[in-house]
């Protein structure tokens, strides 16, 4: 009987710390945690600034600014009396 006592204290110490659930796989889980936190704030930051970009953009009131700016990246244009200057993008 002791024997058996000492066997099932001995598996249920070695699952604490080793099992699928145990000590070991805590640690894991909290820095997978950490590591998605930081993910989520980064992509949370990303929406912010898409969602703004969009709003700026709305059908009810189109910033000028905004729209002069995304016609000039992206069209390459400039008014006659503009001096373009050309940068190499950054890599």
């Amino acid at each position: 009987m002791p024997a058996g006592c000492i066997i099932a204290i001995g598996y249920f110490a070695y699952h604490t710390f080793q099992g699928e659930h145990g000590l070991r796989a805590y640690s894991v889980y909290e820095s997978q945690l950490r590591e998605l936190s930081t993910t989520a704030k980064q992509v949370r930051a990303q929406r912010e600034t898409l969602e703004h970009r969009v709003a700026l953009l709305s059908p009810e009131h189109i910033d000028p600014d905004y729209a002069d700016e995304l016609v000039r990246r992206h069209l390459g244009l400039a008014h006659p009396d503009e001096d373009v200057i050309m940068l190499e993008p950054r890599r």
